[in-house]
């Protein structure tokens, strides 16, 4: 069993779902998951939600965390060191998904991880104090929208 990313976008454009999944259905990206394989046609790739009185767009399905991200942090030695469970390809695809997302919802990405952050809030009015955004994908993948706009794939 492994740690799932979290993704969202903030929908500073204030777009409805329905328009947002549409837009990104325009986009190539858009209609892909993580791994590369077309999405399903039912539109659940994406849930949107309030939080303190901002929007957001989530996704539904994500990569393993650790797939994600090059380097680790080695506690033990107190540095990074490569990460052997890093994948270049499906990095790049979560990376220009997630480009595609922010430049239609207008907000910032986030991302982080299902041992910390859910992907919405709890519906339960008691629990949602528990919630929290995941930090900005900023500062979780250096350069990110570089690498989505300039990167390549077999596919891209």
């Amino acid at each position: 069993m492994g740690v799932d990313a979290v993704a969202m976008v903030e929908n500073a454009n204030d777009i409805s779902l329905d328009d947002f999944i549409r837009q990104m259905k325009q986009d190539r990206w858009g209609l892909m998951s993580c791994e590369g394989a077309p999405l399903p046609p039912d539109d659940t790739a994406w849930i949107e939600f309030e939080w303190e009185g901002g929007r957001y767009f989530s996704l539904a399905c994500t990569p393993r965390y650790r797939r994600l991200l090059a380097l680790e942090y080695d506690f033990e030695r107190d540095e990074f060191r490569d990460n052997p469970d890093f994948d270049p390809e499906v990095q790049l695809h979560f990376l220009k998904i997630m480009r595609a997302a922010e430049k239609i919802a207008g907000g910032p990405a986030y991302l982080g991880v299902d041992t910390v952050n859910d992907k919405s809030p709890p519906e339960k009015v008691e629990d949602r104090e528990l919630f929290m955004l995941p930090p900005l994908m900023d500062h979780m993948i250096d350069d990110w929208r570089a690498i989505a706009e300039a990167g390549t794939t077999e596919e891209s």
